[in-house]
């Protein structure tokens, strides 16, 4: 599944370079999507990133939020989650933009491109949430008892989809904007994604949903 995410990143990134402005075709605008019908634009907006910097960064994002020992049975359920929660945060993104513009007469909210890998990646780490829950994110990749290590040690997959949200808001903290241009898809997206294997996601075992308490949503903070 990671190879085949990382597979539409970067063939939307590819795509990007057959359009004079990409941004406009491949981003969320929500214009553009409303008045010029450019549907697409709800799943496109997040695969695409801008530049091949960001572009690696989302590869390191989606390969961090989705190791290798998870396991995604059933595929068709683990898709449907992934669609179903993707065209979600683009609309919640899309609603959120038109109530600002509705209240504060901001044109930015509905003229400025929306794009970035971030609600994925909060999807991929909420789905890790569930079934990895307080592994640590680092002795996934490799094995280590330094204590050089220990800070990072404490980043688990309970707590990965609020520690990534928390470093989008310090880059806009930190005006490093073109790093967290996805900002809003990664909020959307955690409470999307959590409301969806909360309540809607069909389990292997026939059952539907996410009862144990380590998954209640304030348990992430």
């Amino acid at each position: 599944m990671t190879v085949a995410l990382i597979g539409c990143v970067s063939g939307v990134y590819c795509l990007s370079f057959a359009f004079d402005i990409p941004d406009s075709v491949l981003g969320l605008v929500v214009s553009s999507t409303i008045f010029n019908h450019y549907i697409w634009n709800l799943v496109t907006c997040a695969l695409y990133e801008q530049n091949f910097i960001r572009l690696l960064f989302s590869i390191v994002g989606i390969i961090v939020a989705s190791p290798k020992q998870l396991d995604y049975s059933p595929t068709d359920q683990f898709l449907l989650y992934m669609i179903v929660t993707t065209v979600l945060t683009s609309f919640a993104t899309t609603t959120y933009c038109l109530v600002r513009f509705f209240s504060t007469g901001s044109e930015v909210m509905v003229m400025e491109p929306i794009y970035g890998c971030g609600g994925i990646i909060v999807a991929l780490a909420m789905y890790s949430r569930k079934f990895l829950g307080k592994a640590s994110i680092l002795s996934s990749f490799i094995e280590t008892t330094s204590p050089d290590t220990a800070v990072l040690s404490m980043v688990t997959y309970h707590n990965f989809p609020v520690v990534f949200i928390v470093f989008s808001l310090l880059c806009w903290l930190f005006r490093m904007r073109w790093l967290a241009l996805d900002t809003s898809f990664a909020i959307c997206s955690c409470v999307v994604s959590w409301s969806y294997l909360r309540f809607f996601y069909h389990n292997e075992d026939g059952s539907v949903g996410t009862e144990f308490d380590e998954f209640q949503f304030v348990n992430m903070f």
